[in-house]
Formats: structure tokens, sequence, C-alpha cells
């Protein structure tokens, strides 16, 4: 059995919750609390389950999303304890366009997690898609929500450099989660790669600092996959 400490529960929030969170473009946040039952990662998949994945894919979008055996040794599925995701950063809600084709999965590491999302879009609309992601994060430098148990946690972002494939469009950013009390922290790389009408989300959790190097070595796999795709639709 693997459980995530509790930064990586909570710095996948970030791209689970589907309470949208406050917003500070430098001075105090303003938290906002989650709902009940808000999508969470069920750390506690034991290691003979199956990736956790969702959507309505075709096959060439159920082809383009890792799997265990695409991962490094000690990776394994994880659960989803609500069949519904939405993407959200500095109190905007992003990927909500409709899409053809659609498949998210999610995988543990003892202290590291994984959270891909690749969907297929009709023209024009993948462009939109990753523009409503810039435009989330260009909207604050900082944001807080409360969480369940009371504990606040806030996200500060940065520019991940080095990361992101050479692809049509890349996002790529570094969201260090400190959560009080106690004092715990967290960090998620968080990369878009858009490559034709396909965008992929991905985003690489950990505790403490984070491990670019490792991010960026998942990131190239997962690209060849999305690659090998995107000209069909």
């Amino acid at each position: 059995m693997h459980r995530l400490p509790a930064p990586l529960v909570i710095a996948l929030a970030i791209v689970t919750l589907a309470a949208a969170p406050a917003c500070s473009g430098g001075g105090s946040a303003s938290p906002t609390a989650a709902p009940a039952g808000a999508a969470t990662v069920d750390a506690t998949a034991s290691v003979a389950a199956s990736p956790a994945a969702q959507g309505s894919p075709t096959p060439a979008i159920a082809a383009a999303v890792l799997a265990t055996s695409d991962l490094p040794a000690g990776w394994v599925g994880g659960r989803l304890q609500q069949p519904q995701i939405t993407t959200n950063a500095c109190d905007a809600t992003f990927d909500t366009l409709a899409s053809k084709g659609r498949w998210r999965a999610v995988f543990i590491n003892g202290q590291a997690g994984l959270f891909e999302s690749v969907a297929a879009y009709a023209p024009g609309d993948a462009q939109r898609a990753v523009e409503q992601v810039r435009s989330a994060f260009a909207s604050c430098q900082q944001w807080s929500r409360v969480l369940n148990n009371n504990r606040l946690a806030t996200y500060t972002w940065s520019k991940l450099d080095n990361v992101a494939p050479p692809a049509d469009e890349t996002l790529a950013y570094t969201v260090h989660i400190a959560i009080t009390p106690p004092r715990s922290e967290g960090t998620d790389e968080f990369v878009v790669v858009r490559r034709g009408n396909v965008v992929m989300i991905f985003s690489h959790l950990t505790a403490g600092a984070g491990d670019a190097a490792a991010t960026k070595a998942l990131i190239e796999k997962a690209d060849r996959k999305v690659a090998a795709v995107a000209g069909s639709y």
C-alpha cells in the first residue's frame, strides 16, 4: 500500500479540486473553502491497482496516455474518488472546452505523484485551451484555499525552464505549496504541451523543492506518446 504524504495530497488539489481558489495579486490572499466531496486522489491504492483513468477517449487518445509500463520501477496506479476532474489556478478554471476525446490518469510512487490529462479538440479549441491555462496563471502570482481540515494551503508559482519539449505550444510552471498548521511543503511541476489539436496537461508532485530532472524525463516520455497520435486529429 502506498500513501502520499500530506503535501502531495494537497498539491494535487491544484488540478483536482472543483472549487476555484482565491487569487492574490501580491497582497494577502482570501481563502475559499473547498466543498465537501471535492475530487482528490485516494493514495491508498494497492500496488496491484491499475492506473486510474477516466474520460471518453478515442483509441488514439487512450494510447497517448502513460501507463505503468511506461514508467520507471516503483510507480503504481492510483484511484480517483470522483468521476469529474477540473483544473484551476488563480481563481480561474481552465480546460473547460468540449473535447473530441479525453483520458486522464494518476500514478503514485512513494512520496511522489503524477497526474496526466490528454485531450483532442476541434480546430482552434486546442489553442483556446492552452490560452485558458496561460491566462489563469498570468492573473496572479499566489493564491490560497482553506482545506477541509481547516489547514491553509498557499500556492506560489514561478516559470519552470528547460523541461517542456519543443512543440506547437508549451507552458511550464513550478508551483510551491505551503500548508499550515503545522508547516509542510510540496512542489507541483505543472506542464502543458500542445501538438496540433491535442493538449497534454502533466503534473509531477513531490515533497520539498521538487525534481525538475525527473519531471523532464517523465515529460519527454509522455510527449513521445502524444506526438505519435497528434497527427490523427
